[in-house]
């Protein structure tokens, strides 16, 4: 299999973080770094993995959107990921935005449930 180069895990904590800490399976054999809040539950089941702790809340906080954004970029800058997996909410858009501005390396995707529940991969326009 290629190695699909550095994965950036982006979600909020609770109900998100823990869909996506689910699949960790999936990316264990590649590098990876994880961008959440820093929330009791974060903190317990990322313990073991390298995490960039983003500022919350995000819900019509301007404020916590640009200190998140100038963070997203210092993050892309020094990890240079290739792929973004997300399952949504919080942190994420700041990430894609910074990341749409690194197009030529950054291959966003986002995990959605579709009608049966089950989870898919959907490619993000990065135009």
């Amino acid at each position: 299999m290629n190695n699909p180069g550095k994965i950036a895990l982006v979600c909020s904590s609770g109900g998100h973080l823990f869909q996506l800490f689910r699949l960790r399976d999936c990316f264990k054999a590649h590098p990876r770094f994880w961008v959440t809040f820093p929330t009791e539950d974060a903190k317990i089941l990322l313990e073991s993995e390298q995490v960039y702790w983003a500022f919350y809340p995000t819900n019509r906080s301007l404020k916590n959107f640009i200190k998140n954004l100038f963070l997203a970029a210092k993050i892309i800058a020094r990890e240079k990921p290739t792929h973004l997996v997300s399952t949504g909410a919080g942190v994420r858009s700041e990430e894609r935005r910074v990341g749409q501005e690194c197009r030529s390396r950054w291959s966003p995707y986002h995990l959605k449930k579709n009608k049966f529940f089950s989870l898919i991969y959907q490619p993000h326009s990065v135009m």
